[in-house]
């Protein structure tokens, strides 16, 4: 009896951890009955819960998903969220290496959970930013304004090849309509004025 209470004793003020700080009783330390004649409830012995939490940790081992919290959380969303493109993950860790001296996604465990908050928040608001431009209709190149480097070779075409400014003009206008000039040509109408220029010879 005296070796049993002495065993639960240390156990409690030795190793608190071990046993989750609970009442832990060794079996023949407490009697199968109490004064009242109450049959007291079945208590768990040290030997029995160390062969629980080896079979728990072994569980665990074995595949059973682990809870993630905390930066391990975060920095786990943060490399979802970032993907396996060699393109995003090259220019993401070139951005975590200059900001957090050397960190890339592989070890961004290594910075805390305000530096990783930050950094999630970062990448979602350039996704979202991403996602609204392309949802966005973009402009034909072909329809765009003529360039004025455009203009420029024209008129330098013009000049070597000996075309007057009249007849450049008259050619527009009976190409592309009645009021057409250099300045209303869009830029696959440039292109094509060029490549007739071109064709001519000096």
């Amino acid at each position: 009896m005296y070796f049993a209470r002495a065993l639960s004793s240390g156990a409690k003020k030795y190793c608190p951890d071990a046993i989750g700080g609970a009442s832990v009783y060794v079996e023949g330390e407490l009697p199968d009955n109490n004064a009242s004649g109450t049959r007291l409830a079945s208590v768990t012995t040290l030997p029995q819960r160390a062969e629980t939490a080896a079979s728990q940790a072994e569980g665990a081992t074995a595949g059973e998903p682990a809870t993630e919290t905390g930066a391990t959380a975060i920095a786990n969303a943060i490399r979802a969220l970032v993907g396996t493109a060699p393109k995003a993950v090259k220019k993401v860790n070139d951005f975590l290496g200059a900001m957090f001296d050397g960190t890339t996604l592989a070890t961004l465990d290594t910075l805390d959970e305000d530096a990783l908050e930050a950094i999630l928040a970062r990448l979602e608001e350039h996704k979202a930013t991403r996602s609204k431009r392309a949802a966005e209709p973009r402009p034909n190149k072909a329809e765009l304004p003529i360039t004025q480097g455009q203009k420029d070779e024209i008129e330098r075409l013009r000049q070597n090849r000996g075309v007057t400014e009249d007849g450049l003009a008259g050619a527009i206008r009976r190409h592309y309509g009645p009021e057409a000039m250099i300045d209303t040509l869009k830029r696959k109408q440039a292109s094509e004025v060029i490549d007739e220029l071109k064709a001519i010879s000096a």
